[in-house]
């Protein structure tokens, strides 16, 4: 099991998600918050269930497997704010810094629309430096080169989705 991430410049609402209709075919693409978290849902900023036509730049890219991908989210949370996640998710402190909302997120599914991912571009642009050397540091001799494929991946998605459109947990 791996989690998988989609992202899109532009979204643009078709309907709503029903199970008897299936938009794949039309090239529309399912999106919809966490369901299960009031705050997780809200970095949805408003998208709704539904499918959507994405419009623009798109693009995707495997996060990981699960596991991968949480210790991945640790490492970004250590190189952030010299922290493991599990202190990060437990002190209201770190609320609104740098990534909080990617990683205080679900792990396997939901989107984060266009204000969050601005946000989120922003700490990643702002941080690219801190990411290189924390990459080339000792303590990263053998992740370093993924670490920093994902960093980089995940700033273009919301880069991108910052234009209007969303990225998608999957």
């Amino acid at each position: 099991m791996s989690l998988d991430i989609s992202y899109y410049e532009r979204i643009v609402f078709d309907r709503p998600s029903t199970d008897e209709y299936d938009g794949y075919d039309d090239g529309l693409v399912c999106l919809y918050p966490c369901p299960d978290d009031p705050e997780f849902s809200s970095r949805a900023d408003g998208i709704q269930d539904g499918w959507f036509k994405p419009e623009g730049e798109t693009g995707d890219f495997r996060a990981g497997s699960y596991g991968g991908y949480n210790a991945w989210r640790n490492q970004l949370c250590q190189m952030a704010h010299g922290v493991d996640s599990e202190v990060f998710w437990s002190d209201s402190k770190y609320r609104g810094t740098a990534f909080y909302e990617l990683i205080n997120f679900a792990d396997n599914e939901g989107c984060i629309g266009p204000r969050t991912s601005a946000k989120l571009a922003s700490d990643f642009m702002a941080n690219q430096a801190k990411a290189e050397a924390f990459a080339a540091s000792d303590a990263m001799a053998i992740e370093g080169d993924w670490f920093l494929k994902k960093y980089n991946e995940w700033r273009k998605a919301f880069e991108v989705a910052a234009k209007g459109g969303a990225v998608q947990l999957h």
